[in-house]
Parts: structure tokens; C-alpha cells; sequence
């Protein structure tokens, strides 16, 4: 069997008892198998990250208008944007891209406007934070999950040392030198 991730694009349906709804397809970039018993394990992306979406860049933005970059952006890297006008409205008198990846002038675009940002089903997505509605101003129905909805679930707490500082630096030429009573 083939397990090469390299170009393959999976399709994905959700439903219940034969009423399946298409969500998008994704980028796999990661196949992992384990035994044993057999484990294929497949990651696949919203976004291809392999393209250019992740090259760095050096350019410039002079008096230019939020949607109109975040345009740009997304026509550079082949995909639709679907930015929410109040953002889109947002003036930039002058932005650097410098040494600084598309992906990461998005992130950065984001988090200096208050905004939700993510590449979705080939759309580059940019809607202020907080509100539950989409791009273009739909209500997003609530939803209460249950544990008896999955049969499935995974927790992971992590605990790591938290960062020591060091009691001496040397810097230059000084020095120090520790000396103990006895």
C-alpha cells in the first residue's frame, strides 16, 4: 500500500443514518500508521501549506484599505476572500511584509483588528471576533454537546517545568564568584 500524503485532497461528509451533508475537503499532509491492531491515521489541512502561503515575502502597503490587502493576499495564494465589511472598511496608511510569510501577515492582520481569521474550503476567512454569526452576518445556531453525542474522547493536561532564571549571568568581561561559610 502507498501511504505517499503528497498531493492527495480527501473529501469529507457528515451525517447521521443516511443523510450526509458535504463540509470540504482537505490537504492530507501527515499519514501515520501504528499496530498493534492496525492504526492508519491520516492529517489533512483546511489549507495547502506546502504552496506559497507560507514563502516569505518583502513588500510594502501604502494607503490601503484592509479588504482590499487581505484581497491581495488571498488572489495571491489562490483563494476567495471572505472578509466582513466592517473590517474590510479599515484604512492602513502603510503596512512592511518583511522576511514575513502571507500566512503570518494574515495572523498578525488579525490580531491587530480583533478578528477571526482561518483558510477554509479554499476561502481565506477575516470576521471580527466575539460575535456568533459568519462573514456574511448569518446567525450561527448554538449547540450543546453531550458525552452520550460521541462514543470517542481524548484528554490531555500537560505539566511542564516553568522557566528557571538563572541566579548569575556573565556578561563581557565580569565575573563572579560564589563563596560558602562553613
Amino acid at each position: 500500500m502507498d501511504y505517499s500524503p503528497s498531493g492527495v485532497t480527501i473529501k469529507l461528509w457528515l451525517g447521521w443514518l443516511g443523510q450526509l451533508e458535504y463540509k470540504r475537503q482537505f490537504e492530507v499532509d501527515e499519514i501515520t500508521h501504528t499496530g498493534n491492531p492496525a492504526v492508519l491515521s491520516i492529517t489533512a489541512r483546511s489549507a495547502d501549506f506546502k504552496g506559497d502561503l507560507k514563502k516569505k515575502r518583502e513588500q510594502s502597503y501604502h494607503l490601503v484599505k484592509l479588504g482590499d490587502l487581505l484581497t491581495t493576499l488571498a488572489k495571491r495564494n489562490n483563494l476567495v476572500p471572505a472578509i466582513e465589511q466592517q473590517l474590510a472598511d479599515k484604512f492602513i496608511d502603510h503596512l512592511d511584509q518583511t522576511n514575513e510569510s502571507d500566512l503570518n501577515l494574515i495572523t498578525r492582520l488579525g490580531q491587530r483588528y480583533g478578528a477571526l481569521h482561518s483558510i477554509k474550503a479554499g476561502r481565506l476567512l477575516f470576521k471580527l471576533a466575539g460575535r456568533g454569526d459568519t462573514v456574511g452576518g448569518s446567525e450561527i445556531p448554538a449547540v450543546t454537546l453531550k458525552r452520550s453525542h460521541g462514543d470517542n474522547h481524548t484528554f490531555t493536561q500537560t505539566d511542564r517545568a516553568k522557566p528557571t532564571t538563572p541566579a548569575f549571568r556573565q556578561t563581557g568581561t565580569a565575573s563572579a564568584t560564589q563563596h560558602s561559610k562553613r
